[in-house]
């Protein structure tokens, strides 16, 4: 029987042990990015430069960094992060003895009726212990695991707040490119109100001298009210635009207006050619999911555990004495060990239950991961595929305000000349402004693509791998 101990034993604690490798996970994803969508972007990154490459113009830059420093709902996911470092710390203080030192005065008085010798006693007692309240053997591992839970939850929360930092990032950048495109979208209405404020002008001239009726008046007047009506539109948005981007970096002063253009931002950053899908494991969502998984394999480990007997110590020693000045004399030492062992009996099925929930648990952790690799799949490969899409837009409104600046010129020349009035130079001047609006919606979605791409591959190396220092808590 003797011989038989040991190897059970070693089978127990074999069996109790956890894994703390990542489970197998089968996202079904292509190993690369199709070869048209590498091919499309032209410049599929290896990669990802800083986000200050990335976003080169100290206007942005300043406001990225006033984000980060201002936001609430970073500083939340910061939070989390403090919070998840001192519950690791609660567990892993669950690994060693907690010792306590007691000092106690006690005072008793028995009754004449409860004491053999039918007198009242009085009695005096003076301790001073140290205690060892439950100390756990953690012979199958349930301290340890519960312990590699709470570490990769941490490292969860601190990758949510990563990924939260490139989120927020990406979106001061969108708010700000369509700030800045209300705002050229406003000198274009204002110029195109002028041209037809310059129409009407005309057209009633011409009325007053009878060379034209007052349909052309009122024509003219109509287009001149639309084109108002069209400004009024584009300064709220400038308005709203603005208002979402103050607060989005909690600016508690007027935003610097001294900015470049959308043509002038560029965002043309060289990138490396070569994207393969393992990529995505370094995007700080996906990392995340990762830990979450891990952790929730560590919950599993740790029911299995508590299926096994739970062994506990429980001690104090110490002095005590009848006065306050004996317990520094001899003989006056005192001492208790209490071992304890811990069967699950009766409650054996619910601490069953208890493992099949944490592997359900996992399961779902599981799932989550796997999404999570999926869901970065499409949207790089969504991003990928759209980039040469947005560039022939922008290079076709470009090419249209191209033809109409030649045309425009062409028209002065005429006007110059005297080949043709100045409602006809007005009428080609109103085509040329008018195409500057779909040009600046392209040239802003253009730029977006990009920070879409910026985004959805983590924020590049510098973020993916950045670590919370002490300015940050």
């Amino acid at each position: 029987m003797k011989r038989l101990i040991l190897p059970l034993l070693i089978t127990l604690l074999t069996g109790c042990a956890s894994d703390p490798s990542l489970p197998e996970v089968n996202p079904h994803i292509p190993a690369n990015w199709s070869e048209e969508s590498l091919q499309q972007d032209g410049q599929a990154m290896a990669q990802l430069p800083s986000w200050r490459t990335f976003f080169p113009h100290a206007p942005l830059q300043n406001l990225i960094e006033q984000a980060l420093a201002e936001n609430r709902d970073l500083r939340n996911a910061l939070v989390r992060v403090k919070k998840a470092a001192a519950q690791t710390g609660v567990a892993e203080s669950n690994r060693w003895p907690l010792v306590q030192g007691v000092v106690s005065h006690q005072d008793a008085r028995t009754p004449a009726d409860l004491n053999q010798n039918g007198k009242t006693s009085f009695t005096h007692r003076q301790d001073l212990l140290f205690n060892l309240p439950s100390y756990e053997l953690d012979v199958w591992g349930r301290v340890d695991r519960m312990v590699e839970g709470a570490e990769e939850r941490l490292l969860a929360s601190e990758e949510s707040w990563r990924a939260m930092r490139v989120v927020l990032m990406a979106m001061v950048v969108e708010g700000a490119l369509a700030w800045r495109e209300a705002v050229e979208h406003v000198t274009i209405a204002n110029k195109l109100v002028e041209n037809r404020r310059q129409v009407l002008e005309l057209y009633q001239q011409r009325h007053g001298a009878g060379l034209t009726g007052q349909r052309q008046v009122a024509e003219a007047t109509a287009n001149l009210a639309s084109s108002q009506a069209e400004l009024a539109d584009w300064q709220k948005q400038e308005k709203s635009t603005y208002h979402a981007l103050a607060l989005l970096v909690a600016a508690n002063q007027p935003l610097n207006l001294e900015w470049p253009t959308l043509r002038e931002l560029g965002l043309e950053t060289p990138l490396q050619a070569g994207l393969p899908s393992q990529v995505l494991l370094q995007r700080p969502d996906i990392k995340a999911a990762e830990h979450q998984l891990l952790a929730a394999q560590g919950d599993v480990a740790a029911a299995r555990a508590n299926l096994f007997p739970r062994i506990t110590l429980t001690a104090s020693g110490g002095v005590a004495s009848r006065d306050l000045a004996g317990l520094f004399a001899g003989g006056s030492g005192v001492w208790t060990f209490l071992p304890m062992i811990t069967l699950p009996i009766f409650d054996l099925p619910r601490r069953q239950l208890d493992i099949t929930v944490m592997e359900a648990e996992q399961e779902m952790a599981q799932n989550t991961y796997e999404k999570a690799i999926q869901q970065g799949f499409r949207e790089v490969a969504e991003s990928l595929s759209v980039q040469t899409l947005l560039q022939d837009r922008l290079q076709a409104t470009t090419e249209g305000v191209k033809q109409r600046y030649i045309k425009l010129g062409q028209a002065r020349d005429r006007f110059q000349n005297g080949l043709d009035g100045r409602l006809e130079l007005l009428e080609t001047e109103k085509e040329f402004l008018q195409a500057h609006h779909p040009w600046l919606t392209a040239q802003r979605h253009h730029l977006s693509g990009r920070v879409q791409l910026f985004k959805v591959l983590g924020g590049g190396q510098e973020e993916t791998t950045r670590e919370i220092k002490e300015d940050d808590l």
